[in-house]
């Protein structure tokens, strides 16, 4: 996956720097109602049906030397 910082194109995608990463992840995109499924799963575990999002997480890019 190539991410683009809106600076001037490189070879490795991002540039030396500082970043964010925030990821939002959908866990039920079926018309079927969760609820149904979680009480036939309930023994396998709980049945997440909510998107998710991640805190924002920091991190760094190092120059190569």
């Amino acid at each position: 996956m190539s991410l683009y910082d809106g600076a001037r194109d490189t070879k490795d995608g991002l540039r030396p720097g500082a970043y964010f990463l925030q990821v939002r992840v959908a866990t039920w995109f079926y018309f079927a109602d969760p609820n149904e499924y979680r009480e036939l799963w309930r023994n396998e575990g709980y049945l997440w049906s909510e998107n998710m999002t991640s805190e924002p997480m920091p991190f760094k890019i190092e120059k190569i030397q």
